[in-house]
């Protein structure tokens, strides 16, 4: 097919996508269209949707409708370009709470388990002054993730439970006679709160749901003609189940509006289900939360999230958004200005949240590994050349070679008068036209060989045909099917706070090379099935062993049991080198549970 051909089939959307909300945080925040099946909208989705042209090739996501949730019958996923420009991100030093909410996003993950997409949305939801609506079936921790949310920053927190025979004057309170002072007061109903839980309120009539309209939009109650502010800030989480329950009202479209965020939990994966199982009850650890955000400062990050600047690109992208749902014919009635507003908030808020550094030159935002992963696995040319028109080609010689493959990488080497080439010490005997790529500074020796690549690294050796170098992907591919751990992890693992390099494993054991960064910390983490002995080769170790913290010198040594809450931290000036001997029935690296999360894998 012709490229060109290709470019215009990239613009058709695939309606009826997976129940997931993919969301590359520091990006674009996106909310789902439509809180359930059959919901009745003026928005009707028919066929598959165009997008508009978009700036660059981007990620997919959900778009979100109307200021609000209730304007479409399904889910329509749209292709989210962005242009980050230098001016468009706050400048450094204007958002000091990015710590705080990692930490905010880690003690939720810790109680609501498996769900961090859910988790960055109800977050950004908060911080962009929004209202979040929570639809899904009974148990899957709607209601857990309201009450961690409260304590985890603070706030004043109630909850209703909605039921058929729920009045309004129930919510917002009403005027009571005192006989003693001969006058009416107004007694304030449970929605003066700084965070509300509307639970299953699709079980309430529409009356009833109806007196939340003015609260979350106005943030004020109106009773007998006297307007009460509500306290700030105010947000309100609603919960909703299926409506093809028994006894459930569909929300009426006006409330609906009101709603910035629809999000479904959903089941928990196998990992984070057996962990729930086999943890402690996760009411008992709401009791030990301790607020890392207070009011003040939530208002504080609600301000800066208004002060973040959106870059021209991405204006004309969401406008883009508005005039085609007016134009298509799979909308009977398009979005509406508020929609397009509540849409740039909701990006403000995903960005100011993001993790960010920030250079001489540019601002970076770091994209969350699982959003990086479900990004179409394309070609530069075909991810920006052919979709923006902003681009300039310009002729230009620069010595640079496509580095895709080991047939490229040997011709960088000079060969020698046999047409061998290595990097790294190796001898050729009668051989011809070989490449020996040596990164263990170990000697190779070829005899009798000829047209082969031979790669030898640390994590493994490969023997080809040079004129077979591209089947190379074949190895890949065969060792994900059989869950290689070399198909994941190399021997020498790099991670944030410095590296670590598998020496050798057997049945029931695993030895490792831990060399941490100075300054740097491990997260406060466990394991199910594994002891770790611990030995420490030079600096100075500070280790956190359940209760206990203990530094650990040169030629010095600790044992950390299975269970145990452990930290590992080079408290020094130099480089930590330690060797980690791990035992136990199951040593996979999936076997972790992070309290503590540093790094935002929580």
């Amino acid at each position: 097919m012709p490229r060109g051909q290709r470019n215009e089939g990239q613009k058709v959307c695939k309606p009826g996508s997976p129940k997931s909300h993919t969301l590359p945080d520091n990006l674009l925040l996106t909310a789902d269209m439509g809180p359930g099946a059959g919901q009745r909208g003026r928005i009707r989705a028919r066929q598959p949707a165009v997008s508009p042209e978009p700036v660059m090739q981007a990620f997919p996501t959900t778009i979100g409708a109307g200021g609000g949730i209730g304007l479409a019958q399904r889910r329509i996923d749209m292709p989210v370009s962005v242009q980050a420009r230098p001016h468009s991100f706050i400048p450094s030093g204007r958002f000091p709470m990015l710590q705080k909410i990692q930490e905010v996003a880690m003690q939720i993950g810790a109680i609501v388990v498996g769900k961090p997409r859910q988790i960055r949305l109800t977050l950004a939801c908060l911080f962009a002054r929004g209202h979040l609506l929570l639809e899904d079936l009974p148990g899957v921790g709607k209601t857990t993730l309201a009450h961690t949310l409260a304590r985890s920053l603070g706030l004043d927190y109630k909850r209703i439970q909605f039921t058929n025979d729920l009045l309004p004057a129930d919510i917002t309170g009403s005027s009571v006679y005192q006989r003693q002072e001969q006058r009416f007061s107004f007694m304030p109903g449970p929605v003066f709160t700084q965070m509300l839980l509307a639970d299953e309120i699709n079980r309430a009539s529409p009356k009833s749901q109806s007196a939340l309209l003015e609260a979350m939009e106005e943030r004020q109650v109106s009773v007998e003609g006297v307007a009460h502010r509500l306290p700030e800030p105010f947000f309100v989480i609603a919960t909703q189940n299926p409506q093809d329950q028994i006894g459930t009202f569909p929300l009426p479209e006006s409330q609906l509006d009101r709603f910035l965020m629809c999000v479904e939990l959903g089941y928990p994966d196998p990992k984070s289900e057996r962990a729930i199982l086999e943890g402690r009850d996760r009411r008992d650890w709401l009791t030990e939360l301790k607020p890392i955000l207070t009011p003040a400062e939530l208002l504080q990050i609600q301000k800066a999230v208004t002060e973040v600047k959106t870059s021209g690109p991405l204006i004309d992208y969401v406008q883009n958004l508005l005039t085609q749902s007016r134009r298509s014919s799979m909308f009977a009635e398009g979005l509406s200005p508020r929609a397009g507003l509540a849409l740039l908030r909701a990006a403000r808020a995903c960005q100011a949240s993001a993790k960010q550094e920030h250079t001489s030159h540019a601002t970076l935002l770091e994209i969350v590994g699982d959003d990086f992963r479900e990004a179409p696995d394309i070609s530069i040319d075909y991810a920006v050349m052919e979709k923006s028109d902003r681009v300039a080609v310009v002729p230009g010689t620069f010595g640079w070679n496509d580095i895709g493959s080991w047939d490229a990488v040997r011709s960088l080497s000079a060969p020698d008068d046999e047409g061998n080439r290595s990097t790294g010490e190796t001898v050729f005997v009668d051989s011809h036209d070989v490449y020996v790529h040596n990164s263990e500074d170990r000697l190779v020796a070829t005899v009798g060989l000829e047209n082969l690549l031979i790669i030898d690294t640390p994590d493994a050796l490969l023997v080809a045909a040079a004129d077979q170098a591209q089947k190379v992907k074949e190895v890949v591919k065969e060792l994900k099917a059989r869950k290689h751990e070399a198909a994941q992890l190399h021997r020498t693992v790099a991670r944030p706070w410095g590296t670590y390099t598998i020496l050798g494993e057997g049945s029931r054991y695993k030895i490792k090379r831990i060399e941490v960064k100075p300054g740097a910390s491990l997260s406060l983490q466990m394991h199910h099935h594994r002891n770790e002995h611990w030995i420490v080769v030079k600096g100075m170790a500070k280790v956190t062993n359940g209760d206990e913290e203990i530094f650990v010198g040169t030629n010095e040594s600790t044992y950390i049991p299975a269970t145990h809450r452990h930290r590992l931290e080079n408290p020094g000036l130099l480089p930590l080198v330690m060797i980690e001997v791990q035992s136990g029935e199951y040593l996979g690296e999936d076997d972790i549970v992070r309290f503590q999360d540093n790094y935002g894998r929580a």
